[in-house]
């Protein structure tokens, strides 16, 4: 007995074989196709020759559509039959080479009058205007025609398109551009806007699908659209991602390769031409986009060119992309002026990260999250799935710190998290007065302590100039306390990030630094690290520079021929640029060294640390967070970044939006409209507020992988991913100024970027995040980088990935030769092991190997 699966694919492949064969010639009379769908219809639904109708569950128009539109893909023989005799037709008009060129063929009037309509509405008609790959079309148009022709039916009939499928553009509109077509059928150009053409006209040019075109993946118009497969497309793009119009054919400068920019609601796409795959250098996230140029500089006008225009990227993770294009290309240029917009979204509604709605989980909230670090500085047990918040809280005091939640519904310090580490000696009403004394209400709260000597790392931003010269019992009790009677009283460092220049100068905006004179056995230093304008200054002209002198530069230039080393390292221009790279390294030193100087306080004297800049969220958030890792081994572990990161980052408000340039408010509470273009200048945050303060922590940790190779469980690999998914923006975790903002805004309900990184690290025991010399007894304790080894070097897993690839990686990567290491490790042992003795059973015989054989 064979199933109604089985039949289906019988009626697909062997029914209608025959029919579809003489259709190849001349169109069918209608008695024939009537008879051949009854035969076909009768053994889908009873496996017999003839079937009543109460056996036939389903109308058989229906059952014969494209799977797209709700049908069983069964081919409708009449439509089938029209779109391969238009194939002929083409053929006939176009390609001189068949050998039956010139004998007098049928006329097929139908099959004519759908390929004039085809070919009549182009503006420019090389051979009858239709697409420049003439080869590919005879093959689409005998898959695709009859797509079409469903769609026309319902139309003509009920004078409305039905439900399956996608929308059909107005037909009272102009139905001449790409984003008037239906996205999601990949629709060909159509006609110039303002012609005018029958119904059937104008449905053919807008909805002509490629799904079912098998022997070729794209083709171009003579618009220089780039019209590709939908499953080779579907295959491109994440889920939820819509690319938005067709493609624009181009030249990827950098490498002069020939390819097409997609541009969707995530990200802009360029793929090749050759290999038909993306190329990740030519592939950048719309919120990773810096800026955005279409008009050549100096530099760039010499190099292009003639008759071609240009469009640079200059993206957040270094990169510098240049496309180059036919300047009469007015779509492409129309997309460009588009995307100047799209880069810079309104609301957070319009971010990718909003529109993958991931199944609802039972994660643990951000504030159960804290609670559970809380439990784990204190050494007190979790419990994973806390009813109440009082559950979670209980017991998470000792002789010498306690948690508040005085910050409860944010109504203290909105940058701040709702339950706070303080001091058991220092009441709620007394964390109210201290919070008077500090910008932006960001008094001492303690980021992380030890247990056993009582120290703690507490973080704040600067006090006002007001109060500088009150003393704040909160600060006098962050010192450590003594545990006994007899000990002397500890010092308690307070570590003011800025330069003591900078701090003197912020006074005048009512800020200013604390006087040692005024708190007891307190030392005020200062760290020196500069403000995110510098790093913002700086960070430009780091791009620029390994942009400039890579082997792959956006100028298409290759090395040889730009300046030699002699040149560069005399021209004036290059020791500029070369001052550019010094000035940044000099930067990651700077916080390398303040880190270390506090840890070495803490472990060195048992000492307190109080660490602040201005506002207490950039430059704070580096130092605070750069000690605890140094401090404690469980934050060079997977789990523990995550803690790390959601604590002194996330809880303690670092603000991602204003230092990516992003939205940090959602429209309201209606629905998102994704409507383009979506831009208006006065929601977006100011480019003087952008700066790279994540990314200089992560060079930073990356230079303490390379000084203590065993001591972190995470590789440098894993932090380049984990920094371009915070500027990516597809997932919903480092969205947002503050946990306030972010539980306003619902990022829980996007794609949670510690799960997507897991389930990469799950899929093998040897991923490349892993870092396969981690030993956790070697360094299970603080770490101490004496100054001389804080002298870093270039991150050039990250920086030199675009312009230096092979150099980012030396050559073969570490876990390369630890694969290697490992399997040649295996085959020496088994080839090493003694062969005892040898078994015979039958005619063969089995070599038993190791010093145990002797007891089987």
């Amino acid at each position: 007995m064979i199933t109604r699966a089985s039949r289906l694919v019988l009626v697909k492949t062997v029914i209608t074989a025959r029919p579809v064969h003489h259709m190849l010639v001349e169109a069918a009379p209608g008695w024939m196709l009537e008879e051949a769908a009854k035969c076909m219809r009768a053994f889908f639904w009873a496996g017999k020759k003839e079937a009543n109708g109460g056996q036939c569950l389903v109308a058989w128009d229906s059952v014969c559509k494209p799977l797209r539109l709700g049908g069983l893909g069964i081919k409708n023989l009449r439509m089938q039959g029209l779109a391969l005799r238009v194939r002929w037709e083409w053929l006939q008009r176009t390609d001189s080479s068949r050998p039956w060129k010139g004998l007098r063929m049928a006329n097929d009037r139908q099959a004519s009058e759908v390929l004039n309509s085809l070919a009549t509405v182009q503006p420019r008609p090389p051979h009858i205007g239709f697409p420049a790959a003439a080869s590919a079309v005879p093959v689409l148009l005998s898959r695709t025609i009859s797509f079409s022709l469903y769609r026309i039916e319902p139309l003509r009939r009920h004078g409305a398109p039905q439900r399956h499928g996608p929308p059909l553009p107005d037909l009272n509109s102009t139905a001449g551009s790409p984003a008037a077509c239906p996205s999601s059928t990949r629709a060909l150009f159509c006609s110039p806007p303002g012609a005018a053409h029958t119904i059937d006209q104008r449905l053919l040019l807008c909805l002509i699908s490629v799904d079912q075109c098998l022997s070729t993946s794209s083709f171009t118009t003579g618009e220089g659209f780039v019209v590709v497969a939908q499953d080779v497309m579907e295959e491109l793009l994440l889920e939820h991602e819509v690319a938005f119009g067709q493609g624009h054919s181009a030249d990827l400068w950098n490498t002069h390769e020939a390819g097409t920019i997609y541009v969707t609601n995530f990200r802009l796409i360029f793929v090749s031409k050759a290999t038909k795959s993306v190329v990740e250098l030519g592939t950048i996230p719309l919120t990773a986009i810096e800026e955005l140029k279409d008009v050549p500089s100096k530099g760039y006008q010499r190099l292009l060119p003639p008759e071609r225009s240009m469009l640079e990227i200059r993206g957040h993770d270094t990169r510098v992309i240049v496309f180059i294009f036919k300047s009469e290309n007015k779509h492409l240029k129309k997309m460009i002026d588009d995307l100047k917009k799209w880069i810079k979204p309104v609301h957070l509604e319009h971010i990718y990260a909003f529109s993958s709605k991931p199944p609802a989980d039972m994660a643990m909230s951000s504030a159960m999250r804290l609670y559970k670090e809380y439990h784990r500085l204190f050494h007190k047990w979790f419990a994973q799935s806390p009813s109440t918040s009082f559950e979670a809280r209980a017991h998470l005091q000792n002789k010498w710190w306690r948690v508040s939640e005085i910050n409860s519904g944010y109504k203290l310090c909105e940058s701040y998290p709702t339950q706070l580490i303080v001091p058991n000696s220092i009441s709620d009403e007394d964390l109210f007065l201290a919070a008077t004394y500090r910008m932006g209400g960001r008094f001492p709260a303690i980021s992380w302590f030890d247990n056993g000597s009582g120290a703690v790392l507490a973080r704040s931003s600067q006090p006002k100039i007001q109060y500088l010269r009150v003393r704040d019992e909160l600060v006098s009790a962050l010192r450590t306390p003594s545990i006994h009677h007899t000990d002397p009283q500890r010092k308690l460092y307070i570590v003011d990030v800025r330069d003591k220049i900078s701090a003197v100068g912020n006074m005048a905006k009512g800020g200013g630094s604390e006087l040692g004179s005024v708190y007891e056995d307190t030392e005020v230093c200062y760290s020196e690290v500069n403000n995110i304008h510098a790093m913002r200054t700086c960070f430009h002209g780091l791009r620029q520079y390994v942009n400039a002198y890579g082997s792959i530069s956006s100028d298409g230039a290759p090395l040889h021929e730009r300046d030699p080393i002699s040149v560069w390292t005399q021209a004036p221009k290059s020791v500029v640029d070369i001052s550019k790279l010094q000035t940044w390294l000099s930067h990651i030193q700077s916080i390398l060294t303040g880190a270390s100087y506090i840890t070495a306080k803490i472990t060195g004297e048992s000492a307190s640390v109080l660490v602040h800049c201005s506002d207490g969220w950039d430059r704070t958030s580096q130092l605070v967070s750069l000690s605890c890792l140094l401090l404690d081994p469980f934050y060079r572990t997977f789990s523990g970044f995550r803690a790390l990161v959601e604590k002194d980052w996330l809880a303690f408000g670092h603000k991602f939006s204003a230092r990516m340039g992003l939205p940090n408010k959602m429209a309201g509470e209606k629905p998102p409209k994704y409507e383009l273009p979506w831009h208006a200048v006065g929601s977006i945050q100011s480019v003087k507020e952008r700066s790279p303060i994540i990314l200089q922590w992560l060079e930073c940790i990356a230079h303490l992988l390379f000084m203590y190779p065993c001591a972190f469980e995470f590789s440098s690999k894993f932090l380049v991913d984990f920094m371009d998914a915070v500027l990516s923006c597809r997932f919903g975790n480092f969205l947002c100024d503050s946990e306030r903002d972010r539980e306003q805004a619902d990022v829980a309900s996007c794609l949670c970027i510690w799960k997507y990184l897991a389930d990469l690290r799950a899929s093998d025991n040897l991923h490349e995040h892993r870092n396969p010399l981690y030993d956790p007894q070697r360094h299970n304790g603080p770490i101490v980088p004496p100054p001389p080894a804080l002298v870093p070097t270039l991150w050039s897993q990250f920086y030199l990935r675009w312009s230096c690839p092979v150099e980012s990686h030396g050559g073969v990567g570490v876990q390369e030769l630890v694969k290697l290491k490992i399997a040649a490790e295996l085959i020496g042992e088994f080839e090493c092991l003694p062969i005892d003795e040898i078994h015979p059973i039958g005619e063969k015989s089995i070599r038993v190997v190791g010093s145990n054989v002797k007891k089987l």
